[in-house]
């Protein structure tokens, strides 16, 4: 993805969304994969994720980008829980 990107929202009905409208939802899915690789090789048991589309644990922005959350996860937490890795939010440390 590019660096600096747009800002993005979700995952909400499986996308991901930027404020313009762009679909960043298959380079998100690949990012994650690409984690999930990374963390199998290293061994990792455990992931604490912060706000993003990515990386949320727990709650996700709502898609409106009017700093509003809903409950979910994002693409990278969902899949890494998935695989049976534990995921807590860098708010709860």
């Amino acid at each position: 993805m590019p660096i600096p990107r747009e800002p993005c929202e979700g995952p909400i009905d499986g996308k991901v969304m930027s404020a313009t409208s762009k679909d960043y939802t298959e380079e998100m899915i690949k990012g994650a994969h690409e984690v999930l690789k990374f963390a199998q090789a290293i061994g990792a048991t455990e992931f604490i994720g912060t706000k993003s589309p990515s990386c949320s644990v727990g709650q996700i922005y709502d898609g409106t980008f009017s700093n509003n959350f809903i409950s979910g996860d994002g693409v990278t937490t969902a899949l890494l829980k998935k695989h049976g890795i534990k995921t807590i939010s860098v708010e709860e440390i």
